[in-house]
């Protein structure tokens, strides 16, 4: 049966609409975070983020917003099912102790919270095409009352930390040029060569920054969770 879903030409085509629809939302971000830095686009850009929440209000305050929104959930959601199908169909048997073993356990990790992120990302465009987004207060609100829970410090530290981790797996996978190994650059120009291997190095550089600032943030804030709270009993406001 996954055989048979693998070589469905609907779900490959689909999954690979669901790779443009990520490279829209990677272009999207750097474009809000761009008019955040610079240029007139600051007053638009109000209460945006440069992260996908602020790409997919970019896309939501487009014409055909909604009908867009649609399109990207249901092409990331594919992309998604796509690689939930390709760890069942190549990781059925885990191989015997050894290399292979490691290099197969390492390989289904990364597939899974690859395809983690894309349903995670399929589920926020389709909540802002309903209107559904949260904001950014009811966020930090959520982030509290998780810190609240017993154990919840430890919690959000620990994602805080897994978040600083992917961002330094992709600026050392773009510092040591192994992103430049999944892509076929075999029939382009060396010049055009160049250039996209050295956009694709900055490209994870900087992909990796933010997530490693973000994480860096949040960790530091839920430690010292507690410290807030304890100021704060002391010498409460008002």
């Amino acid at each position: 049966m996954t055989q048979r879903a693998a070589r469905s030409p609907v779900l490959r085509h689909t999954a690979r609409a669901g790779l443009l629809g990520y490279a829209l939302i990677h272009l999207l971000v750097a474009w809000v975070a761009l008019q955040l830095a610079w240029g007139p686009g600051r007053a638009r850009t109000a209460g945006r983020s440069a992260d996908p929440a602020g790409a997919l209000d970019v896309l939501a305050g487009s014409p055909f917003g909604d009908g867009l929104l649609w399109v990207l959930a249901a092409a990331l959601a594919g992309l998604c099912a796509w690689q939930a199908v390709e760890v069942l169909r190549h990781h059925r048997r885990v191989p015997g102790p050894g290399p292979e073993r490691r290099q197969a356990l390492v390989q289904v990790v990364k597939t899974v919270g690859t395809a983690v992120v894309h349903g995670f990302l399929a589920v926020c465009a389709a909540r802002a095409a309903l209107g559904l987004r949260a904001g950014r207060e009811e966020e930090r609100e959520t982030v509290r009352g998780v810190l609240s829970w017993p154990g919840g410090q430890l919690l959000v530290v620990a994602v805080a930390l897994v978040v600083v981790g992917i961002g330094a797996h992709h600026v050392r996978k773009g510092w040591r040029s192994d992103s430049l190994g999944e892509i076929d650059l075999s029939s382009v120009s060396p010049a055009l060569r160049t250039v996209t291997a050295r956009l694709g190095h900055a490209g994870f550089v900087l992909k990796g920054v933010a997530p490693v600032l973000v994480g860096s943030v949040v960790g530091c804030s839920a430690a010292t969770f507690s410290v807030y709270l304890l100021a704060r009993a002391r010498h409460p406001v008002g």
